[in-house]
C-alpha cells in the first residue's frame, strides 16, 4: 500500500478539520471580546479558559496546514522531462 489516501478523503478531512478549527477560533475570540475569561465548562464541568484554548488553537492550526500541505494528492498523470 502506498499510503496515500483518495482526493474525496483527502478533501473531506482537509474541510472537517479546518470547520473545527473556525468554531473554536470564532469562540476564543468571542470569549475573549465579551472579557469571559472561564470560558465555558467541559464535560467534567471543569472551566476552559480563553488561553487554554488559544494554546490549543496556536498548536492545531499549523498542524492541520502541515498536514494538508504533506499529505495533498499528487496527481499520477504527470508527465515529466524524463518520461517524454
Amino acid at each position: 500500500m502506498s499510503g496515500r489516501i483518495s482526493k474525496g478523503w483527502y478533501w473531506t478531512s482537509v474541510l472537517l478539520g479546518a470547520l473545527f478549527l473556525i468554531q473554536y477560533w470564532i469562540e476564543f475570540l468571542s470569549n475573549l471580546e465579551s472579557g469571559n475569561i472561564a470560558g465555558y465548562k467541559n464535560y467534567w464541568g471543569a472551566d476552559v479558559g480563553v488561553y487554554l484554548l488559544l494554546a490549543v488553537l496556536l498548536i492545531l492550526t499549523p498542524t492541520l496546514f502541515y498536514f494538508a500541505w504533506k499529505h495533498f494528492p499528487k496527481s499520477k498523470n504527470k508527465v515529466t522531462k524524463d518520461e517524454s
